[in-house]
């Protein structure tokens, strides 16, 4: 019998959309982060999020022709704001119960993507976020 996907142990697609739309409410409430969305059409990009990590967890082919890098040239994402992302997906993780490992290995997922999100990468001296490899706390 084969292991349960990443997809299937986070709760499946469903599950994947409610991260997407609790991620980008948190985001948009965000000081820092907020102000990046100003020009953005939420509906679509939570869509498109939603679709982009369901295929990273093992769902099915979406259309992921635009690269992360091309969608994120325009926006100046540092290094401080996918940290703070981050740090958001890991508190909302915990909040809607996903299970630790799955939670963690979706993190993993997120972290390897950070050079393709960040224009300006800086993230030498910043410290990991507890248990998420890769994804660093952002500065006081």
């Amino acid at each position: 019998m084969s292991q349960p996907s990443l997809l299937e142990r986070l709760g499946g697609a469903d599950a994947i959309q409610q991260v997407a739309t609790a991620l980008y409410a948190r985001l948009l409430a965000d000081e820092e982060i907020g102000p990046l969305f100003t020009d953005t059409h939420m509906p679509m990009q939570r869509d498109r999020l939603a679709a982009y990590l369901t295929e990273a967890c093992g769902g099915g082919a979406h259309d992921a022709a635009v690269s992360l890098r091309a969608a994120h040239a325009a926006h100046q994402v540092t290094d401080r704001h996918f940290s703070i992302m981050a740090s958001h997906l890991v508190d909302l993780l915990e909040e809607l119960g996903a299970d630790p490992d799955a939670a963690a290995e979706f993190l993993d997922l997120v972290a390897a993507r950070r050079g393709d999100v960040v224009s300006h990468s800086q993230i030498a001296g910043l410290p990991e976020l507890s248990g998420a490899p890769g994804l660093v706390q952002p500065p006081g």
